[in-house]
């Protein structure tokens, strides 16, 4: 995920807390001023009889270890194509799968065989 991406994802999952809290039915201050505090957190919600700050947070990979991550994964996915395994076959071998035919109204059993 490039800073780029990391911002929007912020972002937009700013907005989307912002449509919450309206939904909720709560006041909503944005950036508002804190006394004694250089801080100014995303919200302000109030209701009556309680207002409290939310500071809206994402969570990703530093950007040094998303760069690897991102390596890593192109890596993997050139070795997928170039692979030499066989195909995975999910039916063991020697074995047919079995067939069905109508045994009765409504009713699906397996058919027999011989």
């Amino acid at each position: 995920m490039s800073m780029d991406d990391a911002k929007h994802s912020a972002a937009l999952y700013e907005v989307y807390l912002r449509a919450l809290f309206d939904a909720q039915g709560f006041a909503v201050e944005i950036h508002p001023h804190v006394m004694n505090s250089p801080n100014r957190p995303d919200y302000l919600l109030s209701k009556p009889g309680a207002s409290f700050y939310v500071e809206a947070i994402t969570i990703g990979l530093p950007s040094d270890k998303q760069a690897d991550q991102n390596r890593l994964m192109t890596l993997l996915d050139g070795r997928r194509r170039r692979s030499a395994l066989p195909a995975f076959n999910a039916e063991p071998s020697g074995v047919a799968p079995p067939t069905y035919g109508r045994s009765g109204p409504n009713t699906m059993e397996p058919a027999r065989r011989g």
